[in-house]
């Protein structure tokens, strides 16, 4: 009995499932076509300096991870 119901699931989640998950990529492609065509999306702002390589967390102004090179630490976090 078991090794029938195991069969029995097998072939419905293939017959089902496959074509199911078709539609469901189908239709929210629809959606996100629609959606763009009635509102477009808001052009970025153009860069504005250094500033503009900044991010704001929380009230704090934190620079990028690629403007400063970092002084070198040893395994044990002290200065070489």
């Amino acid at each position: 009995v078991t090794s029938n119901a195991s069969a029995l699931s097998t072939t419905v989640a293939s017959t089902f499932g496959g074509p199911l998950v078709k539609v469901a990529a189908f239709g929210y492609g629809v959606r996100q076509a629609l959606g763009r065509r009635t509102a477009p999306e808001p052009e970025p702002e153009p860069a504005r300096g250094r500033s503009s390589r900044r991010t704001v967390i929380v009230g704090r102004t934190v620079p990028s991870a690629r403007g400063r090179k970092r002084e070198r630490r040893n395994a044990r976090g002290q200065k070489d």
